[in-house]
């Protein structure tokens, strides 16, 4: 997945401007955002759908949600 700087609202509005056919090169230029940045999330959008292999964004939430592990305690000898 990565940086999480931008919306999630954001992001699908970027990638139903590419569905519509504006290509990635406009969009960034236009927004200010790299050309990557578009292509990475078009291809996680991919992978949530089922299209395309990899782990979906909902697989990643769940295999990262659990507790931080406790800070270690130190005794003085």
């Amino acid at each position: 997945m990565g940086r999480r700087g931008y919306p999630a609202e954001f992001r699908r509005r970027v990638l139903g401007l590419v569905a519509a056919g504006r290509s990635v090169v406009s969009i960034a230029t236009d927004l200010g955002i790299s050309e990557q940045t578009i292509y990475t999330w078009r291809r996680q959008e991919r992978i949530d759908k089922g299209l395309e292999p990899g782990i979906s964004s909902r697989e990643y939430v769940i295999s990262h949600d659990h507790d931080p592990p406790a800070p270690a305690v130190f005794s003085r000898p």
